[in-house]
């Protein structure tokens, strides 16, 4: 029996990768990860995620459960199911490389090293032109992605993916520029 695929999206925060894996894994009958649709992080993630400052706190929780997601979709893949994960280690890797304090670059670092294995086998990075982002951010009306900050973070993250594609052979780049992301 072949192995199927772990296929993951990686973006900058707002270009969609929680609504293309749910796209994806419908239309292809196939099991779907993702995180940050509302209602997913408690309160007091959010609160630590959307802040201005650079704690390791900021990133505990939701690379604890990136973890579980690939955990499970390789466990899947070896069955023989391909399956789409919203999020990869090369988007922590993304962070890491957007990230401009000095709390959490220990952290990521670590958990990057402790987590390779767990990199998808296909890396789909998704990429809008800033205005574009910027335009489904207030869109989708989340209050907490409303600083000027914030916004800026998201498209540090989004270059550092962009980047990551040029080195890493199995991520592809598609710009979403021109559709519709909801």
């Amino acid at each position: 029996m072949n192995d199927g695929s772990v296929i993951a999206f990686i973006s900058a925060p707002g270009v969609g990768k929680s609504f293309l894996t749910k796209q994806m894994a419908c239309k292809n009958m196939a099991p779907g990860f993702f995180e940050g649709e509302a209602g997913i992080f408690p309160q007091s993630v959010l609160d630590v995620l959307n802040s201005e400052m650079d704690t390791e706190e900021r990133y505990v929780w939701i690379t604890s459960r990136l973890k579980m997601m690939l955990e499970r979709a390789h466990a899947i893949a070896r069955l023989g199911i391909d399956c789409y994960v919203d999020g990869d280690v090369l988007l922590v890797e993304s962070w890491l490389r957007a990230e401009i304090g000095t709390e959490s670059p220990n952290f990521l670092q670590k958990w990057l090293a402790d987590n390779v294995h767990l990199m998808a086998h296909k890396v789909i990075v998704l990429t809008a032109t800033d205005e574009k982002i910027r335009e489904n951010i207030q869109k989708r009306n989340r209050a907490t992605e409303q600083t000027e900050f914030i916004q800026e973070r998201a498209f540090r993250i989004g270059q550092a993916c962009l980047d990551l594609a040029e080195k890493y052979p199995h991520a592809k780049v598609v710009d979403r520029t021109q559709l519709d992301f909801t």
